[in-house]
């Protein structure tokens, strides 16, 4: 039994990162997968994970290894393209990037697009943790296939790859049944890249596919009851201070269980400028004395954009690993982008119990002169959740990477101050969101960090 322990930043190299990376798989060994078979690390939702595991014996090894050979050495091109595209990256990068395009980038901004981006990366985080303890229990050497010096030199089994892979697809699919289809097909040809590359046994994969099962199932556990789908059963005030329009969008989002903190009570901002104060009055006027010139609209145009506003975020991060040298360290790499995800999803929760706490009315709506590049959204002005949304992303993007720390809090501070020249949020909108970003990301980062030390 194996018990596992618990904008005008928009990026535009993505076709530079395949070609890099194609070329440092063909010229570089495989390092190891995992930092060592002993796996100090826990999980963050699982819990304990029950599976069956052990590897087979020698007789049984040898003769899948012949046939592993057999097989390595028929291998066709699409296979070996397949084999560069999952073995020359991090576990969750293409998983990240799959569901970028079918899911985050489709449709406007909203606080539940990174909720499936969250619960995946935690998925797949626990999944290697789960695996990487369970290889300090054995020795299975890998398979030699003639590529002796280039194979990882962890225990072959169980795959944490084949784990994470599983764990991936499974969440997501529940998540986004949908798109089901599409995201089992990747995990079968990410572990079909494993064994034609020689670095695991087809039994390595199986057991690692039990892991993958039985941490999404716990992970689903928790998301079939994590309050993300409650009725909104309040009382919209009335009058002439709160949010104008009949429609109005994800007023129970501030009550999604939390992933990285313990609530966000602590960290909702007191009170806005009540709408007939100097305060607001002050802000309005300087909405309105903004200049506006070509560029800050585009700014305020593309920010508004999911193709921006979550994209850029994610390739700047896979970028930053593969500039370490990260991209075949599981475990370090689960880490970081579990904590990216998890507490960008927290902290957006945290935004949205505050909107309908306030229930603020956009600038435009008390002011029509107010100039806007764009209808305001259908939530409460206050606080401002691209200012949320993008603070943490720079606070957690910057404690990983703190020699990129001036890129990424740019990027955040860009963010929020788009919404500013798009006229649909006050300064003081932005503020809080800051605080609220910045507040959460501080948290959440304390807890990340007991998981596994620091993985920084």
């Amino acid at each position: 039994m194996l018990n596992g322990n618990s904008s005008s930043f928009r990026f535009k190299c993505t076709s530079l990162i395949a070609v890099v990376m194609l070329v440092s798989l063909l010229i570089l060994p495989f390092p190891d997968s995992i930092a060592g078979d002993k796996v100090a690390a826990k999980t963050w939702l699982s819990g304990d994970i029950n599976v069956s595991l052990m590897p087979p014996d020698a007789l049984a090894t040898e003769s899948e290894l012949n046939a592993l050979r057999d097989r390595v050495a028929a291998v066709s091109e699409a296979d070996k393209s397949n084999v560069v595209k999952w073995t020359s990256t991090a576990p969750n990068h293409h998983w990240v990037q799959a569901l970028l395009g079918k899911h985050i980038d489709i449709g406007p901004p909203s606080p539940k697009k990174g909720r499936a981006m969250a619960l995946m990366n935690v998925a797949i985080y626990d999944a290697v943790v789960t695996a990487g303890n369970a290889k300090a229990q054995f020795s299975r050497k890998r398979p030699a296939i003639d590529m002796e010096g280039a194979i990882p030199k962890t225990s072959s089994y169980p795959s944490a790859h084949a784990a994470a892979a599983t764990a991936a697809s499974e969440v997501v699919s529940y998540l986004l049944p949908d798109t089901a289809d599409y995201f089992q097909q990747m995990a079968a040809d990410a572990h079909r890249a494993r064994i034609d590359a020689g670095l695991n046994y087809p039994s390595d994969i199986a057991a690692g596919e039990m892991i993958g099962k039985a941490v999404a199932a716990k992970v689903i556990e928790f998301a079939k009851n994590d309050n993300s789908d409650l009725p909104f059963e309040g009382e919209r005030p009335t009058g002439p201070g709160p949010l104008k329009g009949e429609i109005f969008v994800y007023p129970t989002a501030g009550d999604t269980k939390t992933v990285s903190i313990e609530s966000v009570d602590p960290h909702l901002p007191g009170p806005p400028p009540q709408y007939d104060s100097p305060e607001l009055a002050a802000e309005i006027a300087q909405l309105k004395a903004m200049e506006r010139p070509l560029p800050k609209k585009m700014l305020a145009w593309t920010q508004h954009s999911t193709k921006t506003a979550y994209r850029w975020w994610y390739d700047n991060l896979a970028m930053s690993m593969f500039e370490r040298g990260m991209q075949h360290n599981a475990l370090e790499t689960a880490h970081i982008y579990a904590s990216f995800s998890a507490i960008n999803h927290d902290a957006l929760i945290a935004c949205f119990k505050a909107k309908y706490m306030y229930w603020q009315i956009r600038p435009a709506q008390l002011d029509e002169s107010v100039p806007t590049t764009f209808p305001s959204p259908p939530h409460p002005s206050y606080p401002s959740a691209h200012s949320c949304s993008s603070t943490s992303y720079g606070t957690v993007a910057s404690h990983f990477f703190p020699e990129k720390k001036d890129l990424f809090m740019a990027a955040a501070d860009s963010g929020g101050m788009s919404r500013l020249i798009a006229g649909i949020h006050y300064p003081s909108d932005d503020i809080a969101g800051d605080a609220i970003g910045l507040g959460v990301a501080e948290e959440g980062l304390s807890f990340v960090q007991s998981l596994t030390g620091d993985a920084n």
